[in-house]
């Protein structure tokens, strides 16, 4: 089977960054649009073609409380896949596992992240990061910035995972990738460590929480006590 295009998302409240990577073009489409747009181009099959697969970058919890704007990344992020044409294949990788895959890492910063994947890809255009290029000579990352780097990593990383359970070789980026480093006896390794690390992650941030709390709970009955008068 050769290897397909995929569709990456960094889903958002609002916006999402989406990009299609092609195994034998590149990044064939990279931009940040409203969410009710993304759904749109979905449902007019204007983004996707029929052998498409799709990687959304998923949520994780760490143990800790989290605001609206994450239900809502949640909620948009069910949406896309229920409107993909075959949601049963969707795949949902966590940062996690984006982090360990492309720098090896879990604690991988941002920064790292898009810097491993410039690594990937052939520095043929102009300016200071030819990987993107100028508007006059483009690179093959021309147009992805913001919200469309994740999105490139969740795609790249999908690519990496059929790539090894289709026993091909890796579309597009030199081998051994550190992926494959990590998951020399099974495609699933590297996700299996990623939920250790999670797992291990969300553990600190309950004992964190609790921590907090009882840290609180000593300090509030003091702050309660009455003053003690004197008279001279």
């Amino acid at each position: 089977m050769a290897a397909r295009r995929i569709v990456g998302i960094d889903p958002g409240p609002t916006e999402s960054g989406l990009v299609v990577l092609d195994p034998e073009k590149g990044v064939v489409f990279a931009r940040v649009l409203a969410n009710s747009e993304v759904l749109e181009r979905f449902v007019a099959a204007s983004v996707y073609q029929p052998n498409d697969g799709l990687a959304i970058e998923w949520i994780t919890s760490y143990g800790m409380p989290v605001g609206r704007e994450v239900f809502d990344t949640c909620l948009w992020a069910g949406r896309y896949v229920q409107a993909w044409p075959y949601p049963q294949e969707a795949t949902l990788i966590p940062r996690a596992e984006v982090k360990l895959a492309l720098c090896g890492s879990s604690r991988a910063k941002d920064g790292n992240v898009r810097q491993a994947l410039l690594d990937l890809f052939p520095a043929t255009g102009g300016g200071e990061t030819p990987q993107i290029g100028t508007k006059h000579k483009r690179g093959p990352l021309y147009g992805v910035g913001s919200h469309c780097w994740p999105a490139l990593a969740v795609a790249v990383v999908a690519s990496w995972r059929e790539a090894q359970r289709d026993g091909q070789a890796t579309p597009l980026y030199a081998a051994p990738t550190p992926l494959e480093q990590l998951c020399s006896a099974s495609p699933q390794s590297a996700h299996e460590k990623a939920l250790e690390v999670m797992a291990q992650a969300e553990a600190d941030g309950l004992r964190r929480a609790q921590e907090e709390r009882e840290r609180k709970e000593r300090i509030r009955p003091a702050a309660r006590a009455p003053r003690m008068r004197f008279q001279a």
